[in-house]
């Protein structure tokens, strides 16, 4: 049994290897518990056994020290002497998120854990490696569990996939070569392998000769709902349809290729929605499609958009958003997103921070002086300023044109910043004075961004709006270079 666990995992490896050629690092990762201790032996056991078949990878491992369990630096000691004793080099990173997050309990505090810890690992991948994690088949079947029982659609109990990405980190792919493997093979593994790196902590589960792995006690508190699926209810299914997993992991393809094809038809149904600017949806195209299709194209619109899954409530809401009245400027905050409609527009923007209070007179943002002279017979050229920084708001860059822009104060001079006040108006080339909002609202300038726009004034005249353009008069003479500000957003 134990070298056909080790073939069937050097076949997955392979077939994951041949599908992601790129890739030249394997890390793994490592929580003390008997699945990722056999995981951490069959690779060990891969890289010495078999060199020849993995010569292009590089094995590693990551542990990750939550500090929430009493024992957890008795865990991180366990950890680095089961890698020293496989010689498989051991990175291990101290959380210490118990004084961190005390105000939480339960699955929140569980998912917060969870979440830090895929981003510590994150952080510390390189480009061409791969995460290896321990889940193995009762692990799909209790996700799919609970997720059916949080009313889950296809996706959600599509489960946990083989080949996905880390959390939060689509750049590094995740791969869980142990899916598909029961706990029982697993442990039958544990038993028959010899001990290595025997520590004296008394926590560690070890019988005669047997492998060591730790044993949480926190995995025993069936106030976590995922215990007590494990612990009370998974039991009796399992005596009652001894199948049980296998027929999960059926319902769990049929909903993976149903996902797979209301994908493809959001896909297509987006790309005959799109709005006028990239990204942007129409809200008049999404209210010709029925409920259900529109839902299906809001959810893989927000899941493009902000890497997560709308439940039913959001999408509620965002069927209130498209019939509401344009004047009531309607949107919706959802995962430190913001989701605006603009006349026909539905988008997504980012929060933006709060816009720190002019100082007196606004900003000053003056040129470099002129560079020195040089013995050719072209005159010395004046050098951009530096980037301005607007607290809250951004910040202004002016970049060199060969022709057309907007002229500039002679080296030395000193141009405003400054953001909407009442009664201002401005005049285009070439088109008569308008209000500030007239001007806006012609541009399509949406009104959030309509008090937070910076305004450059030179010699108290308005010279140029973000957004809109250079004002008349400002306009460098033609055929002759300029200036061309820019204006970078805020994102949080």
């Amino acid at each position: 049994m134990p070298d056909q666990l080790l073939d069937r995992l050097q076949e997955t490896l392979a077939g994951l290897l041949q599908a992601m050629p790129n890739v030249r690092g394997v890390v793994i990762a490592l929580s003390g518990g008997m699945d990722s201790m056999v995981l951490l032996d069959l690779c060990s056991r891969l890289q010495s056994e078999f060199p020849s078949f993995y010569p292009q990878l590089s094995w590693r491992v990551i542990h990750v020290n939550h500090g929430l369990h009493e024992d957890a630096d008795h865990w991180q000691r366990h950890c680095l002497n089961a890698c020293e004793q496989r010689s498989m080099s051991c990175q291990s990173f101290s959380l210490h998120l118990r004084n961190k997050l005390s105000s939480s309990s339960g699955e929140g505090l569980e998912a917060m854990a969870r979440q830090a810890r895929y981003q510590v690992i994150a952080e510390n991948m390189q480009a061409h490696e791969v995460l290896l994690t321990a889940h193995h088949a009762q692990d799909q079947g209790e996700t799919v569990l609970f997720r059916l029982l949080r009313g889950a659609g296809p996706r959600g109990l599509s489960g946990m996939q083989q080949a996905a990405t880390v959390p939060g980190s689509p750049s590094y792919p995740l791969w869980r070569p142990l899916l598909g493997e029961l706990p029982e093979d697993l442990r039958a593994y544990a038993a028959s392998r010899a001990s290595f790196g025997a520590t004296s902590w008394t926590e560690t589960r070890a019988g005669s000769g047997q492998m060591r792995w730790i044993e949480d006690s926190s995995n025993q508190d069936i106030a976590f709902s995922r215990n007590y699926l494990r612990h009370r209810v998974i039991p009796d299914i399992a005596r009652r349809w001894p199948g049980w997993l296998s027929s999960v992991e059926r319902s769990a393809d049929i909903c993976r290729d149903t996902e797979q094809l209301l994908q493809s038809l959001a896909n297509q149904w987006l790309a005959d929605c799109q709005g006028k600017q990239p990204g942007h949806l129409s809200v008049q195209g999404l209210l010709q499609h029925s409920q259900a299709e529109r839902d299906v194209m809001l959810r893989q619109w927000l899941w493009l958009h902000c890497d997560q899954w709308a439940g039913q409530t959001v999408l509620e809401q965002l069927t209130s958003l498209l019939v509401a009245a344009e004047d009531r400027q309607p949107q919706l905050n959802w995962q430190n997103r913001v989701i605006r409609r603009y006349r026909d527009e539905l988008l997504v923007t980012y929060k933006l921070p709060a816009l720190s209070a002019l100082p007196e007179g606004g900003y000053e943002w003056a040129l470099a002086p002129a560079s020195e002279p040089s013995r050719s017979s072209q005159p010395p050229q004046p050098q951009p300023p530096q980037p301005l920084v607007l607290p809250g708001n951004g910040r202004l860059l002016l970049e060199p044109v060969a022709q057309g822009g907007m002229r500039w104060p002679v080296a030395g001079g000193v141009v405003q910043v400054s953001y909407r006040q009442d009664g201002i108006k401005a005049r285009l080339p070439g088109r008569p004075g308008k209000s500030l909002k007239q001007l806006w609202q012609e541009a399509g300038v949406p009104p959030w961004l309509r008090e937070r726009s910076p305004l450059l004034y030179i010699g108290g005249e308005l010279a140029w709006i973000a957004g809109i353009g250079v004002c008349d008069g400002f306009q460098a003479p033609a055929f002759e270079p300029g200036w061309l500000p820019r204006w970078e957003m805020p994102e949080e």
